[in-house]
């Protein structure tokens, strides 16, 4: 009995290793179970483990294999925030700034890049707050404006969900006003998951509670939808989105400011198809930094609109805190905008 205990003992500790046994975070955050970067990783199956004694020392060096440098998690994607859907473009998505600024909330290619992202069964929830400010010059105005918006988002395997509010203090031509901007909510698919490659579906809408003519909000309900892909080999990551979006019940408050873009806050065009690129670089296991540009061209009355902008994340536990600064490269949509975005997730 005792030689064949130390014989079962000895296939035991070659199955588990000398990693099984080290001590510190790193070596775990190579095994991608389906949980967070850092989570302990889960025992091995019973076939796997019968797998290691019958293959030896060549069972072993594939458990031991770095999967991270194929990361197969989804997206941001914010986009509108995919980007966001950035989609940062919804950069909401950025940073679900609740803005209009489609292309952030898709899901970001950031927790690609950082490992945030797995399309398991499991349903994650996260709160955000985020600051807005940014100057203009546009056809009829020129001034300020800044915001705090509050959000929402929830996921589940390959589906997310997003809801956001802005509040702003607008100054145009001189006169200050206070109040909501457009409440703004959107869902996403990814109908495609292979690998490095992943694509989906985002479909978004917007609500009039911001004052249209005061410039805080577009003055009738706006529907959106985009596609979006993203292409992830390792430690960066392209995203790629075009969509439709269109006013529903006319472009009445577009028409009464010059027929352009509106509101002040977060310009559109009553119809108009929407596009953006961005793309992501991990800097380190909790740091990403990129660059995105999303645009639109409007269709019949409007104006065309091209946005540059650049951003850094960084990640400490739950926590995530985005930067970006964007510039109005095309159609005044504003001369420079920064957004700062703190989220908290709960599993």
């Amino acid at each position: 009995m005792r030689p064949r205990f130390l014989t079962l003992l000895s296939c035991v500790m070659s199955l588990a290793g000398p990693q099984a046994f080290a001590e510190g975070p790193a070596d775990h955050e190579h095994h991608d179970h389906g949980g967070e970067p850092g989570d302990p990783p889960t025992a091995p199956s019973e076939p796997h483990a019968r797998d290691h004694a019958m293959n030896g020392d060549e069972a072993h060096a594939d458990a031991t294999h770095d999967p991270s440098t194929h990361d197969h998690g989804a997206h941001d994607h914010g986009a509108h925030d995919h980007g966001a859907h950035d989609h940062g473009a919804h950069d909401h998505g950025a940073n679900d700034h609740g803005a209009h600024d489609h292309g952030a909330d898709h899901p970001a290619g950031h927790d690609v890049v950082l490992g945030a992202h797995h399309h398991g069964g499991g349903t994650s929830y996260a709160v955000a707050l985020g600051v807005i400010a940014a100057g203009y010059d546009a056809r009829l105005f020129s001034g300020d404006y800044q915001g705090l918006v509050v959000g929402a988002r929830w996921s589940r395997g390959r589906f997310g969900a997003h809801l956001g509010v802005p509040a702003y203090r607008l100054q145009k031509n001189g006169k200050v006003v206070y109040g909501l901007g457009d409440l703004l909510a959107h869902g996403h698919v990814a109908l495609i998951d292979a690998g490095a490659l992943t694509s989906g579906l985002m479909v978004m809408g917007s609500a009039p509670t911001g004052d249209g003519d005061a410039g805080l909000g577009m003055g009738h309900v706006m529907l959106m939808a985009d596609a979006w892909v993203t292409w992830a080999p390792g430690r960066f990551s392209l995203t790629g989105n075009a969509g439709y979006a269109r006013a529903l019940g006319g472009g009445s408050a577009h028409a009464g400011h010059g027929g352009g873009m509106w509101p002040l806050v977060e310009p559109m065009n009553a119809s108009e198809l929407t596009f953006g690129a961005s793309g992501m670089l991990a800097l380190g296991k909790a740091v990403a930094a990129g660059v995105r540009a999303s645009g639109a061209i409007p269709v019949g009355e409007g104006d065309e609109r091209l946005i540059g902008g650049a951003r850094v994340v960084w990640r400490a536990g739950r926590v995530e805190t985005s930067a970006e600064i964007q510039a109005g490269l095309v159609g005044d949509p504003f001369t420079l905008r920064g957004i700062l975005e703190t989220a908290v997730r709960f599993e």
